[in-house]
């Protein structure tokens, strides 16, 4: 019976978490657009590309800390478990991270034709993708029974710096003629953020937890 009502608490999470998902996408696709109006009217002489590379490598770390803070904040809705917060917070924050905003794009980019850098942060930078995770799990486990709407809140933040950590990695390390490939911008990027954020903010906090409790 837990099993029925954890399976059924799971998909209404997701049914309602999804138009989030999709606006966020298409609000990031927007914002890019913005950002590169702006380089081209200042003219500064600095590539598009170059100026994505260094938004990736700040959406990203955040990315991470609002992923990890979500999946905490989830799962401590539904059970107070310190040391269980820790391993969850980590299962459902760096794997989903490292999917959406690396290996869907890069993946998906090279499907479709796109020469792509492969670039992994955890690896180039360990102690402070590792300090950003953890801030981001004691971030959640605090907010959790304190902060009201707390998971609602930060997933829709977690999703919009989400979908610009896939964009930026798109724009930064291979597409430097992003517009030209608009659609398959749009049909990966809501891919990045659907499949891998909802999984690690959503999935990943129920399985782990003994009781469902409905809020």
């Amino acid at each position: 019976m837990e099993k029925i009502l954890k399976g059924a608490h799971i998909r209404e999470e997701l049914r309602d978490h999804l138009p989030y998902s999709f606006g966020s996408t298409l609000a990031g696709i927007g914002v890019l657009g913005v950002f590169s109006y702006l380089m081209t009217q200042a003219k500064t002489g600095v590539l598009f590309s170059d100026f994505s590379v260094v938004l990736f490598h700040f959406f990203h770390p955040f990315h991470v800390f609002f992923s990890a803070t979500t999946t905490a904040a989830m799962f401590g809705r539904h059970e107070r478990n310190f040391f269980k917060t820790i391993g969850v917070g980590i299962a459902g924050s760096v794997i989903p991270c490292i999917l959406s905003d690396i290996l869907f794009p890069y993946v998906g980019g090279r499907l479709f034709g796109i020469p792509m850098v492969f670039h992994l942060d955890f690896v180039l930078h360990p102690f402070w993708m590792t300090l950003i995770l953890f801030g981001g799990i004691l971030t959640g486990s605090f907010i959790s029974e304190r902060v009201a709407r707390s998971t609602f809140f930060s997933h829709s933040i977690h999703v919009f710096i989400s979908t610009m950590a896939t964009l930026t990695y798109f724009t930064g390390f291979g597409l430097s003629e992003w517009p030209r490939h608009l659609l398959s911008i749009l049909v990966i990027g809501m891919l990045s953020v659907i499949v891998p954020c909802c999984f690690g903010d959503i999935v990943v906090p129920h399985l782990f937890t003994e009781k469902v409790h409905r809020h």
